[in-house]
């Protein structure tokens, strides 16, 4: 089973290290002050991210419109 096509699931999508930079440098973050995301989670198992990798999820549906939220992989 494909869980990335059920129809409740948000966009997930892993950024590179100079779009992380980037993300960190304008929220004047640490990537351990970021939300985080387990390395066993059912998503982060489907896509195989590395350690303080950071995914962006994007949300669109009728109540939220579009929400996007950023996790670091721990």
């Amino acid at each position: 089973m494909n869980i990335t096509k059920h129809v409740t699931m948000p966009k997930h999508e892993i950024l590179t290290a100079e779009e992380k930079e980037q993300l960190l440098a304008k929220l004047k973050l640490a990537d351990n002050q970021m939300p985080y995301m387990m390395v066993t989670d059912a998503i982060a198992r489907y896509y195989g991210p590395e350690k303080k990798q950071v995914v962006k999820i994007t949300y669109n549906n009728k109540i939220t419109r579009s929400f996007v939220t950023y996790r670091c992989v721990n």
